[in-house]
């Protein structure tokens, strides 16, 4: 429940940063003739309405597994992970087609709308204040989860990547101002939409990244040996080795808990009421390294995917 709050009272203050850079976008970019702005501008306002869906699944994972969710409410978090990357990955493809149109139209007939530059400086300076204090929330409240949410840990991302966009924005100012009076001052045009391919060259790395891994997890793709270790330490303490031998311990990562299926053969003749204590001790045990769903199957075979 700690955690439920922490996220909620950053997503809160997440949904106020947003709105205000928003309108904020949308407003200079008209002002301005700049690309650039309008597509941070979107891209804000996108951020505004993803954390009002995360603030319902955030509640939705503090909730305990029921008759209809008998694994629990985690993979709402990796659904939302991966819909909030691809939402991100979007907008990136949407600024270097609205960047890449806008030097086509440039380079066929020469006639774009010219930049004004005053109202970009206003904004990228108001902007990036805003973008880079809301992704050091984000950071400061994951960090107070025990580094557990994901969902700050995207919205930190996607903060980053906004402030990112308002900076090219102000590249463009930066560039306009190297390029005048030089051979390159042709590209004072299209210097905005310049900035905006080079930028998401260089941030859509993480949105990829996080895509990746949260598909893995709805897939139930096992993560190997990444804590097994520790997993198969913890499991020693709990188990008596001379009453059971272990076939096989598979671990997959949903969400921000670890659900770890554990295959023990009894070496001799066991009561389920033995069962259910060393389900319950390995259950204990496993807490002690981080929040983990663990189920113990009694069998002599292997676990095949």
């Amino acid at each position: 429940m700690n955690v439920l709050k922490i996220e909620k009272s950053s997503l809160k203050q997440g949904r106020i940063l947003n709105i205000i850079m928003g309108i904020m976008g949308i407003t200079f970019a008209i002002l301005s003739n700049s690309s650039a702005l309008m597509v941070d501008g979107l891209y804000s306002m996108v951020n505004f309405a993803s954390s009002i869906i995360a603030t319902g699944v955030s509640a939705k994972i503090a909730m305990d597994a029921d008759e209809k969710m008998p694994l629990g409410y985690d993979s709402y978090e990796s659904l939302y992970i991966t819909f909030r990357s691809l939402v991100l990955l979007g907008i990136m493809l949407f600024s270097c087609m609205a960047a890449l149109s806008k030097i086509f139209t440039y380079i066929m007939d020469g006639s774009v709308p010219g930049i004004k530059p005053g109202f970009i400086l206003i904004y990228t300076v108001i902007n990036v204040i805003l973008c880079f204090s809301l992704a050091k929330i984000h950071k400061t409240n994951y960090k107070k989860t025990g580094n557990k949410s994901e969902i700050l840990k995207t919205e930190h991302s996607a903060a980053i990547i906004d402030g990112m966009i308002s900076l090219g924005a102000g590249g463009a100012i930066v560039g306009m101002t190297l390029l005048k009076g030089t051979p390159l001052e042709f590209l004072v045009p299209i210097s905005d939409s310049l900035v905006v391919l080079v930028l998401v060259s260089c941030i859509i790395k993480e949105p990829l990244l996080l895509f990746k891994s949260s598909l893995n997890e709805l897939l139930g793709k096992s993560i190997g040996n990444k804590i097994e270790k520790e997993i198969r330490v913890l499991l020693g303490l709990a188990v008596n080795l001379e009453k059971y031998e272990f076939i096989d311990l598979k671990i997959f990562k949903v969400g921000r808990h670890y659900h770890v299926l554990i295959l023990l053969k009894p070496l001799e003749v066991v009561t389920v009421e033995e069962m259910d204590i060393i389900r319950s001790k390995i259950h204990k045990n496993l807490q002690k390294i981080t929040a983990v769903r663990s189920e113990v199957i009694f069998t002599q075979n292997k676990w095949y995917l």
